[in-house]
């Protein structure tokens, strides 16, 4: 589930319906995100208390594992971008005016941020001010 790649909408269903691990959870936070768990519960609207008591295998609730998967499709898409990993994970980590403030990673909370971040890549990509 990690690998860097775009992630079509079939597949992102496709990983939605057969559930998000909590173990997939921990490796998003540190090997993609490359914050706390906590920081990245509070992205999913998960308590830490919650994350904390789940056992490795054990699967996200639905919303919750969304907003995990559309991570994982930004992640993909900002490499592809900036045809960088380190360049990627700083530019998800930096507030950006355009989103009042927040990372791109915390806009990634809710569908409609994940789609402004998506556009906002696609904008960068072809040479558009943002």
């Amino acid at each position: 589930m990690l690998a860097t790649r775009h992630y079509s909408n079939n597949q992102c269903t496709w990983l939605l319906n057969n559930g998000v691990p909590r173990s997939n959870f921990a490796n998003v936070a540190r090997k993609i995100a490359c914050v706390p768990e906590k920081e990245l519960a509070e992205v999913a609207g998960l308590s830490q208390r919650t994350i904390s008591r789940m056992k490795p295998d054990q699967l996200l609730p639905p919303q919750n594992a969304e907003v995990i998967i559309s991570i994982l499709r930004t992640w993909g898409r900002a490499v592809e971008v900036f045809e960088d990993e380190d360049t990627a994970r700083t530019w998800l980590k930096t507030p950006l005016k355009i989103l009042d403030g927040k990372t791109p990673l915390e806009a990634t909370g809710n569908r409609f941020g994940a789609e402004l971040v998506l556009d906002l890549l696609g904008r960068i990509e072809h040479g558009v001010y943002s």
